[in-house]
């Protein structure tokens, strides 16, 4: 038991190297996709957008899509966390 607590308090050293491993797994991915198109959902906004991948930072991924109305367009940048892409909140599925 105290070993999980020592983990869900973020003490333990193995723990954190884990995710930390696993996070620079998934900007190294996503670095070299920079510029792919993909199809993103996000259970916040509940509806699927074509994006293309900008940047992957330490702790985020920028996204950029179009949105066109009536006599004009606009790129819209948003963000999504790879904590969210793991967990299956926000998701991306490649072009």
């Amino acid at each position: 038991m105290r070993e999980f607590l020592k983990v869900l308090q973020g003490n333990d050293p193995e723990a954190k190297s884990t995710l930390d491993n696993m996070f620079d797994a998934m900007k190294k991915h996503y670095k070299s996709l920079k510029g792919k198109r993909a199809l993103y959902y996000s259970k916040t906004d509940k509806e699927p957008k074509l994006v293309t991948i900008l940047e992957a930072y330490n702790n985020i991924l920028v996204l950029k899509y179009r949105v066109y109305g009536f006599g004009y367009s606009k790129a819209i940048l948003t963000s999504t966390s790879y904590s969210a892409l793991y967990c299956g909140d926000d998701w991306l599925n490649l072009a």
